[in-house]
């Protein structure tokens, strides 16, 4: 596979038998921005609550791939990677 911009190749990882979860606060952004919340209490409430997540995810030995805003993904894998 080439990379357009950079004419490279690219490396990828083959991830066999994977997971993805995303998971999405429904209504919490709309309440930040209803101005309900003040900011700090929302950034409060989301540190706090991906605290929690991200002790569940070192217990349950998922990986955190990211968050952003109010949205929090993991990845499972029983399989092994494959580096090309």
């Amino acid at each position: 596979m080439l990379d357009v911009i950079n004419n490279e190749e690219k490396k990828i990882d083959d991830i066999e038998n994977a997971t993805i979860l995303y998971i999405d606060m429904f209504g919490f952004t709309d309440v930040h921005r209803e101005h309900t919340m003040d900011s700090k209490d929302y950034v409060n409430i989301m540190q706090r609550l991906f605290a929690r997540f991200d002790t569940i995810c070192e217990k349950n030995k998922v990986y955190k791939v990211y968050t952003l805003a109010d949205c929090y993904v993991i990845m499972g894998y029983t399989g092994k990677i494959n580096k090309n």
